[in-house]
């Protein structure tokens, strides 16, 4: 049984968080704006290493 939920599909699977708890919940003591900017980085930086793990795990890269 694998540990990804059966909704996953495809061969790539990659998991990342952000804990809005860390740090005594220092995330809701900051403003709207730097919530909003620490998201939007975090988003910004999964889809950044999701497009890169996906690009070395391409049957054209591999041959490289």
């Amino acid at each position: 049984e694998s540990q990804w939920p059966k909704w996953t599909k495809g061969p790539f699977r990659w998991r990342n968080g952000f804990d809005l708890t860390a740090n005594e919940g220092e995330f809701f003591r900051l403003t709207k704006a730097e919530q909003l900017e620490r998201l939007t980085d975090f988003i910004r930086d999964s889809h950044a290493a999701a497009r890169k793990i996906g690009r070395s795990e391409t049957p054209e890269n591999q041959a490289l």
